[in-house]
């Protein structure tokens, strides 16, 4: 009970002396204020691809536009009055493609359907192509062939099948209507759960802001245990036995951290990530926790200033890559299992990993243990 007593007051102590430092202060209101920041900048208003749309004058062609646009998507629709209106949209930068419908918009698909004729009905304006761009126009073809596919139908059964036309029109669609398919060909499920998950609505550009706290909450415990590297050069814990050094290193790092994954969590409060609040709270702990023993040991194994502080940049750059922040890579794998950030991204989506994350603890304690008693025997 007096160890546990002690190491609160050494918590107390090491944090309240972080927050005399002006630049950790200044970092805890970047980490608070930088996922609503985000999250404004990349809100449903602002779409991975923004599209300029004339609509043209033909009532389905209207129709058509005004459907794509009601649908969840992270594509940026703005409507334009003329065609030239939707050009300079382009020109000036504030939209990357003008997709112009034909005026006799109809008529073009009655000329597809019936006649077999290669006609345009929307005309692509844009500067250069892309990637993005190329995965808009497949949304456009996949509207588009929609409303080609029922003139189709529709004229196959006016000549093949009614008896002189005696068919009417609502009767056709009533028909095609029942018959078309309806939702999504392909659904994406958790391997834990029957739901389907809402990929469409899904806004991707808010995806990387968790990735990026984490990083910041992992970059004020690198910055704690560099400036505890200067502290112990300087003496400051000569009065503790060399192989218990491991001890206020952990608490200065992890006071540092626990401060900045409280300022994280508030961050993520004020976004559109926030998820449940037990697992939210729970792998922001264990999180802390294991950044905290993982800059710990970098304390121990790492004793010159310049050295650490030459470190912190490598590794702040190997998390962003091995970590689920903007993508996946499948080289030098091993390194994602040492890096705290992984676990913790990935307990959100898949609480196992919140289990992981424990025998992560175990096994840097471990290794800090080990690594304490190596450099002490080097040393003497």
């Amino acid at each position: 009970m007096k160890k546990f007593k002690k190491s609160l007051i050494w918590l107390y102590m090491l944090t309240k002396k972080h927050l005399y430092r002006l630049s950790f202060p200044l970092l805890l209101v970047i980490i608070i204020i930088s996922g609503p920041i985000l999250n404004s900048a990349f809100s449903s208003e602002n779409g991975l691809v923004n599209v300029a749309i004339y609509p043209g004058k033909d009532e389905l062609s209207i129709q058509a536009c005004n459907s794509l646009i009601s649908e969840e998507s992270v594509i940026k629709y703005t409507i334009a009055d003329t065609k030239s209106e939707a050009r300079k949209l382009v020109e000036r930068g504030k939209c990357d493609v003008a997709w112009i419908v034909k005026d006799d918009f109809s008529k073009r698909l009655e000329s597809i359907a019936r006649e077999d004729k290669v006609v345009s009905l929307i005309d692509v304006y844009q500067k250069e192509n892309s990637v993005a761009l190329e995965l808009a126009r497949g949304k456009l073809y996949g509207k588009t062939f929609s409303y080609l596919t029922y003139e189709m139908y529709k004229d196959y059964v006016l000549t093949e099948i009614a008896e002189n036309g005696n068919i009417s029109e609502e009767r056709i669609k009533e028909t095609y209507d029942n018959t078309a398919h309806e939702g999504a060909v392909i659904q994406i499920k958790n391997e834990d759960s029957d739901e389907a998950l809402n990929v469409l609505g899904a806004n991707y550009l808010l995806s990387p802001i968790r990735g990026f706290l984490s990083i910041l909450v992992l970059l004020c415990g690198l910055s704690a245990g560099l400036y505890f590297v200067g502290e112990k050069r300087k003496g400051l814990y000569s009065h503790i036995r060399e192989d218990k050094h491991y001890v206020p290193s952990f608490i200065s790092c992890f006071g540092a951290i626990i401060l900045s994954g409280i300022a994280a969590l508030c961050s993520l409060a004020f976004s559109d990530l926030f998820t449940d609040v037990l697992i939210e709270i729970s792998a922001m702990l264990l999180f802390c926790i294991c950044s905290g023993l993982f800059c710990a040991f970098l304390c121990t194994v790492i004793r010159n200033v310049s050295l650490f502080g030459a470190l912190i940049v490598p590794v702040v750059i190997i998390t962003l890559i091995m970590c689920p922040i903007f993508f996946n890579v499948d080289f030098f794998v091993w390194l994602k299992y040492i890096l705290p950030n992984y676990y913790y991204l990935m307990s959100i989506y898949h609480p196992i990993y919140l289990l992981y994350m424990v025998f992560f603890c175990v096994a840097w304690y471990i290794l800090i243990r080990i690594s304490s008693h190596i450099v002490c025997r080097r040393k003497a």
